[in-house]
């Protein structure tokens, strides 16, 4: 204590010692007197019960582009909608960005996708009339998907832009009991972390192990049910004669759409495209259209004007996890299992056969990319192949790897709040590659044995029908 008082002594002999220093403790001493006087006088601010950003929810609904027009920002009571990919979503609270003065003001009361293909604000990326965007390119196509993922995590989605022609769908108001995923508890975590580390799981598999796969073709060519375990992917092909994209004359489209309904869990929703079913949507066009699995070339009728397009329609039936896999899975089947209807070309006229005209022709799959879907826990250190609901629930993260029977590396992704070590991955598409190899030999056997059938019952058909005619 008598030191600290001796210090004190000290300093203040310094300051009184010089005229400058006793100016410079004055000048401090009147700036900050004047700083909290500033403070005190200060009114006190409003406190607004509600932000001037924040809006009551829009129900959703669709809009044609004259529609969309009119939420820019300005007009609806500054409400501010942006259309990407045929979706609409409400960008309100992001005023400052896409509001008037906004660096991407431009985006408000518009289809933007276009312009975040091209990342360009300029006026001229966007039409007055409906955009199909048939002319971008794929690189182009990726980085608007991109985007349309992060509008998804970001903002409402509120409604679906309306193609010419198209009619509005009704919906239904959102009820407050509406059926919710049921959330993961505590014990259960524990309880699976446990048995991981234990080299335990709840179905007795190992680590490693894949459930087991069946394979439903149905009558109809082109339709299949498909199991891994306990969920369930239904899958139907079809098939039509369209016009070709502008910058592939030459080339057949696949569309592929997996729809997520109630009907495969209770927290899935009718009509609204959830954030997985948008991830799930994506991988699969990853994986299989961009990896060209179909010779889409054989598809062409006359180029620039007529081409086979090939759509594949994809319903969850039942979910216990692992839905990617089961529904690439179904993919391949159904469009292996599909058969498309002969066409010949004369001069101007193009003419297509009736399967009793003449036999229809089976689609030429150039290879099967599978994907494998790995968990992870505790930060890497357990994983696991094909996570059921529970598991999936209780991960960290996931890496997808698509793969074919030939080591090619289709696709790869990794989810989840976590980091993976090369050796981890590398493990991983070791893996991969054993159990594609034997996914493959047995969906061709599958194949094989329902195209066998299929042609005993017809020679039966047919000499049955020798037999009657003889008679």
């Amino acid at each position: 204590m008598p030191e600290a008082f001796a210090m004190a002594r000290r300093f203040f002999d310094d300051v009184i010692s010089s005229p400058v220093n006793i100016f410079l403790v004055g000048l401090i001493c009147y700036f900050s007197y004047k700083l909290i006087k500033k403070d005190s006088t200060k009114p006190p601010a409003k406190k607004n019960s509600k932000s001037e950003n924040d809006l009551a929810n829009m129900p959703k609904q669709d809009f044609t582009l004259e529609q969309l027009k009119e939420y820019d920002g300005i007009k609806s009571n500054g409400r501010i909608l942006i259309g990407v990919l045929g979706k609409v979503f409400d960008v309100s609270k992001a005023k400052d960005f896409y509001g008037p003065g906004g660096p991407y003001s431009v985006f408000a009361g518009r289809d933007a996708s276009r312009a975040l293909g091209t990342f360009s604000v300029d006026k001229s990326q966007f039409k007055d009339e409906y955009d199909d965007l048939s002319d971008l390119k794929t690189s182009q196509m990726e980085s608007i998907k991109e985007w349309e993922m992060q509008f998804l995590e970001k903002y409402p989605l509120v409604g679906n832009l309306l193609r010419p022609g198209e009619e509005p769908s009704v919906y239904e108001e959102e009820s407050a009991e509406r059926m919710r995923e049921v959330p993961l508890s505590l014990c259960e975590y524990d309880f699976v972390i446990k048995a991981l580390s234990e080299n335990l799981r709840l179905d007795k598999r190992s680590v490693y192990d894949i459930r087991d796969i069946k394979i439903d073709f149905l009558k109809t060519r082109g339709s299949c049910l498909l199991s891994i375990g306990n969920t369930q992917v239904s899958a139907q092909v079809s098939a039509e004669i369209v016009k070709p994209k502008d910058s592939r004359p030459n080339e057949g489209i696949i569309k592929i759409n997996l729809d997520l309904s109630p009907m495969g869990a209770q927290h899935f929703e009718v009509g609204k495209q959830s954030e997985q079913g948008v991830e799930l949507n994506r991988l699969l066009e990853r994986n299989l259209k961009q990896s060209r699995f179909l010779d889409i070339e054989t598809l062409c009728i006359r180029a620039g004007e007529k081409v086979w397009q090939i759509r594949v329609d994809l319903n969850v039936l039942n979910h216990d996890g692992n839905i990617l896999d089961c529904a690439n899975l179904a993919v391949i089947c159904a469009v292996s299992h599909f058969r498309l209807p002969e066409v010949s070309v004369t001069g101007d006229q193009i003419t297509i056969f009736s399967p009793e005209e003449r036999n229809p022709i089976p689609l030429i799959i150039i290879h099967m990319p599978i994907t494998l879907s790995f968990a992870f826990f505790d930060q890497g250190k357990f994983l696991l192949v094909d996570p059921t609901e529970l598991e999936e629930k209780c991960m960290d993260g996931k890496l997808v790897i698509g793969m074919n029977r030939h080591r090619e590396i289709c696709t790869m992704q990794l989810s989840g709040n976590m980091l993976l070590l090369k050796d981890q991955i590398k493990r991983c598409v070791d893996i991969t590659a054993n159990k594609v190899l034997k996914i493959t030999e047995f969906i061709q056997e599958e194949i094989n044995k329902n195209v066998n059938d299929l042609e005993k019952k017809k020679s039966i058909r047919s000499s049955n029908l020798e037999e009657k005619m003889s008679m």
